[in-house]
């Protein structure tokens, strides 16, 4: 839409500026004024998505982004560790968080491009590293404390909400969008 509203744009101002000389007998055209009034017909662009939506929808980016760094980690290591072997498993756990972060904020600063929300590439990173320290508490609360789930899979799922509302909180709050 935003292409289709430059080209149009752009061939008014061709159009203006080229076609008032082309008439000689007509009278002189003020070609601000001409530019103004071409300008004024074209269609007026929507602004950014702000507020709620624009907070669901970094949100659902981030979820997703830490979601498919999770996953990448854990279908690359899964075979790795022995059940035993804590400095594997505790290295595997930190290339998780350490990818999902960073699919954290890439999910939410290219969703936030996508659907125009103007996102900030910083504080989009820094509510990802928020949220993998939030996403880590509420993993050992719903299976420790609670023991709510004792499957991967539900603890994978709260981190990944939790780590991507904490993203898009950071970069709509931090980022003051």
């Amino acid at each position: 839409m935003q292409t289709k509203n430059s080209i149009v744009w752009l061939l008014a101002m061709v159009l203006v500026t080229f076609g008032a000389d082309s008439a000689p007998a007509q009278k002189p055209v003020d070609r601000i004024s001409a530019q103004k009034a071409a300008l004024s017909r074209l269609p007026v662009q929507a602004d950014s998505r702000s507020g709620l939506s624009a907070f669901a929808l970094e949100a659902l980016g981030a979820s997703l982004g830490s979601a498919a760094g999770l996953g990448l980690v854990s279908a690359l290591r899964s075979d790795e560790c022995d059940a035993e072997d804590l400095t594997c498993n505790m290295g595997s756990a930190a290339a998780g968080v350490a990818v999902g972060t960073a699919g954290a904020a890439l999910g939410d600063y290219l969703t936030g491009r996508l659907f125009d929300t103007r996102p900030s590439g910083l504080c989009a990173t820094i509510g990802a590293i928020a949220g993998a320290a939030a996403g880590l508490g509420v993993w050992h609360l719903v299976t420790e404390d609670l023991d709510i789930m004792s499957k991967s899979g539900g603890a994978v799922l709260t981190y990944s909400v939790t780590q991507g509302v904490v993203t898009a909180l950071g970069s709509r709050l931090i980022g003051k969008r």
